[in-house]
């Protein structure tokens, strides 16, 4: 599926773990200087070294907000009614993006996170694959004890045998 540089609406679509619904949320791509921004939030380089920022959620977070555009109506509540963020919609509340950052800025850090890191070189060419039977059997026995189930240790895992 092709990049599309012109799209009228960005919409990265997100499992809530909260609600247990897919919520849907509407953004701009960044401009290269606020990639160059928050690059430079999350990590200072000093000398020789690379310091880390402390709060990296809310750096992301931050950003996240600056990004967000829109909401799918209903993906969001307060005061148990739901709102919308287009101005023409009945429901439509201005506060609609200050709502969505008390409540769900972990929403935003995510948003961020998936934006500014959208691009990664390919992979190594390591596959995973499930395996339909491991190969120990790490089932519970009939006391509920996952140790007496496991099968026993044939050599010590720390001495190299």
């Amino acid at each position: 599926m092709p990049r599309v540089l012109d799209a009228e609406r960005n919409v990265l679509e997100i499992e809530d773990k909260i609600s247990g619904d897919i919520l849907e949320v509407h953004y701009r791509m960044p401009e290269n200087s606020q990639r160059v921004r928050y690059s430079n939030a999350l990590t200072v380089r000093k000398g020789g070294k690379v310091k880390i920022a402390k709060d990296i959620f809310t750096i992301q977070a931050g950003f996240g907000f600056e990004l967000l555009t829109g909401i799918k109506k209903g993906d969001f509540v307060i005061g148990g009614r739901a709102f919308a963020s287009e101005p023409g919609d009945p429901d439509f509340d201005p506060k609609w993006k200050e709502h969505v950052r008390a409540g769900a800025s972990d929403v935003l850090a995510y948003l961020a996170r998936t934006v500014f890191g959208a691009v990664d070189k390919p992979s190594d060419g390591v596959e995973f694959e499930d395996l339909e039977t491991p190969e120990e059997d790490f089932s519970l026995d009939a006391t509920g004890d996952v140790e007496a189930a496991a099968p026993e240790a044939t050599a010590d895992p720390l001495s190299g045998r």
